[in-house]
């Protein structure tokens, strides 16, 4: 949902479950994510449409994503846990 400040009605962008929102940089689109993938809504328009698929990718947590600052996607990804490091460091 969507709701306008101004207007003080709310708007319904998408059908279904969804969750992770986030605001493109420049506020354009707004991305979330439903069903292992990506989806974006441009609101000057209000169109829906997928932007890339997550099921190949091993998620950690909820799949948790945000935009960088030229839209490209940061999340956390679930390496296991052969890959868990320790480093001890002393400050000078």
């Amino acid at each position: 949902m969507l709701y306008d400040f101004a207007t003080r009605k709310q708007t319904q962008l998408f059908n279904q479950v969804s969750g992770c929102p986030s605001w493109s940089p420049d506020g354009e689109s707004l991305y979330f994510s439903s069903d292992l993938w990506i989806w974006r809504v441009r609101m000057r328009d209000r169109r829906v449409e997928r932007v890339t698929n997550l099921s190949d990718i091993r998620l950690a947590g909820w799949g948790w994503f945000a935009l960088a600052p030229h839209n490209s996607f940061i999340t956390a990804r679930d390496a296991g846990s052969d890959e868990i490091y320790a480093l001890y460091w002393e400050a000078p």
